[in-house]
């Protein structure tokens, strides 16, 4: 079917579309009929290509860490307040 490496980002964002999509219908449908369409939605939003761009255009964009770019600022505040000879 599709022979990309497995994504866990995209396993997540489609185990959280089938359980909205299915929530509904807990304690309503039969347990049968629950697992069939679990199954079918988790196999469209994988592999149907209208899908993947979808899921792809609603990923969480990647978080970078910039905490070295405080640091570095913090420690050139400091420096020029105490060439300024204000309190460190």
């Amino acid at each position: 079917m599709n022979d990309e490496p497995d994504d866990p980002i995209l396993e997540a964002q489609i185990e959280a579309e089938v359980e909205r999509a299915l929530g509904p219908g807990v304690g309503v449908l039969p347990k049968e009929v629950l697992d069939e369409a679990r199954l079918m939605l988790r196999i469209g939003l994988k592999y149907h290509p209208d899908a993947r761009r979808l899921l792809k255009e609603l990923r969480p964009e990647p978080s970078v860490d910039k905490s070295h770019e405080r640091a570095t600022a913090a420690l050139e505040n400091g420096a020029r307040a105490k060439k300024n000879g204000g309190a460190r």
